[in-house]
């Protein structure tokens, strides 16, 4: 990811949006060939650090090297100044505890848990807190339209936040609601519920896999698949990629199925949903009116899973389409 978008990155929080994609390429270099089992989806690198450079690029880099050159520095600075013994000892514990946190986020993502990232910002507020010297600070005198100009745009600020934060909670309210009238089979009025969630949001994610849902059971077919295009870029694991792939098949945008079919395959997922894509495969052959190709697919379905119905019922069917009733 770093390779390809070096200057900002993929975009904060869009590692996970670029793990299958990313999964498929690394699998089909000499290093990849070694990893013979499957990969699960990973909605964080296992390491803060690589992450953000992932996300980040240059910009991340710079960022993290002025955090962990500036840290340990005011740290330092604040031991100097400090000559109470009791003092100076709390300061390195909770300088121990930062360093914990950091030492962490080597192997793990403790900044994107709630737990520990609210934990690491705590200590750091005690550690810099005035309870242990005198907080270093910057005098700026405004007056006149300085004055003016600064108070109005601190207003115009905490004004837009607060209506976006508004609005998310209720897109966030009105989410569940809707998945909730999916599960009862509500799907117009989950439809509908589910729109006004994706009005009110910031930036919907999720949201557009129910509405999905919600309208391939309607039967607003190229809606649905409008909307799972949309979750390639905002909420995509595996699932995506084959509900996609049977719906765009089944709107004879062989195409489109294909090259989901194909980048799903690539990225050799579990065996189950590799099953399903190639069931899909073979689907998109018939589509294209290529019966030997998805004889030979489904086929191999079945040799390679004997218990898989579909493959069965597949060729059943095309046998006798094919006036090959004895085959069927």
């Amino acid at each position: 990811m770093f390779k390809d978008h070096p200057l900002t990155g993929v975009g904060l929080g869009n590692y996970k949006l670029n793990f299958i994609p990313y999964k498929a390429k690394f699998l089909a270099t000499p290093r990849g060939a070694s990893y013979d089992f499957y990969i699960p989806r990973a909605a964080q690198a296992h390491n803060e650090y690589v992450q953000a450079i992932a996300e980040l690029g240059i910009l991340g880099i710079l960022a993290l090297i002025s955090f962990l050159v500036v840290l340990p520095l005011a740290v330092w600075r604040r031991l100097r100044r400090n000559a109470d013994e009791a003092d100076r000892l709390d300061i390195l514990l909770y300088a121990a505890g930062i360093v914990a946190f950091l030492v962490h986020a080597l192997v793990s993502f403790p900044a994107h848990l709630p737990a520990s990232s609210l934990a690491v910002l705590v200590i750091g507020g005690l550690l810099f807190s005035r309870a242990y010297g005198e907080e270093s600070t910057v005098p700026v005198r405004l007056t006149g339209w300085g004055m003016k100009s600064a108070i109005a745009a601190v207003t115009a600020i905490g004004l837009s936040a607060s209506v976006i934060a508004a609005r998310d909670l209720e897109a966030n309210f009105l989410m569940g609601k809707g998945i909730e009238q999916l599960q009862l089979g509500q799907y117009s009025t989950a439809e509908q519920t589910l729109k006004r969630s994706i009005r009110l949001d910031f930036a919907p994610r999720q949201t557009y896999y129910y509405l999905a849902s919600a309208q391939a059971r309607l039967g607003e077919y190229d809606e649905a698949l409008a909307n799972y295009k949309r979750c390639f870029t905002r909420f995509v694991d595996e699932s995506v990629y084959l509900i996609y792939a049977d719906l765009a098949t089944s709107r004879g945008r062989t195409e489109e199925a294909r090259a989901a079919v194909e980048l799903l395959l690539a990225s050799h997922p579990d065996r189950e949903i590799e099953t399903k894509a190639r069931y899909i495969e073979a689907n998109i052959a018939l589509k294209e009116n290529d019966y030997n190709g998805a004889i030979d697919i489904l086929e191999e379905l079945v040799s390679d899973n004997p218990n898989f119905e579909l493959a069965y019922i597949g060729l059943g069917n095309i046998f006798l389409a094919r006036g090959m009733p004895v085959n069927a």
